[in-house]
């Protein structure tokens, strides 16, 4: 889901658990919002995701687009484990 060539230990660096991580790639994916400026807000800024995504996309249900990140990233999890 993320852009080719996109070098894991940048990615995920910062977040606290794959977890976050996961759900923050969603997030941006559903939300058509670059993941890594998604990610400046959430590690950089310390926003939740849902003020994350508030930020970055003022029009979007900040709140639905979290709990529908945070559940394909459970998903997404539980089929690996």
């Amino acid at each position: 889901m993320l852009t080719d060539g996109a070098k894991m230990n940048v990615v995920a660096s910062g977040f606290r658990n794959s977890e976050d991580l996961a759900a923050a790639v969603h997030a941006a994916r559903n939300t058509k919002v670059p993941f890594m400026v998604l990610k400046h807000e959430i590690v950089d800024e310390g926003r939740s995701l849902v003020a994350a995504i508030h930020v970055v996309k003022p029009t979007a249900d900040a709140s639905l687009e979290a709990d529908l990140a945070r559940s394909e990233a459970r998903a997404d999890l539980a089929s690996i484990r």
